[in-house]
């Protein structure tokens, strides 16, 4: 079911399903990738389309980014914290 969710938001973004010519294609795919969904069933393992041009993530990922996000811009921008003072 959340492949299926993927499938139509590629064919929305794309402009085509697979193997189909239209005059509204605006890009082609190039294989996929893989990705793991946690939730709270479990793990599900899902194929994510390449584009041969531009980009595509599906929506249903982004609440996982946001947090891949949070998590990098912490790691760029760590807490000022005056130096230690140690006394001898």
């Amino acid at each position: 079911m959340l492949q299926d969710l993927i499938e139509i938001e590629a064919v929305d973004k794309i402009g085509a399903r697979k193997y189909e010519r239209t005059v509204e294609r605006v890009t082609e795919r190039n294989g996929y990738r893989d990705r793991s969904l946690s939730t709270q069933a479990g793990d599900v393992d899902l194929q994510v389309p390449n584009l041969r041009k531009g980009s595509f993530f599906a929506e249903i990922l982004e609440p996982r980014r946001q947090i891949d996000k949070a998590l990098y811009a912490a790691r760029l921008d760590p807490p000022t914290r005056p130096p230690a003072v140690i006394d001898a």
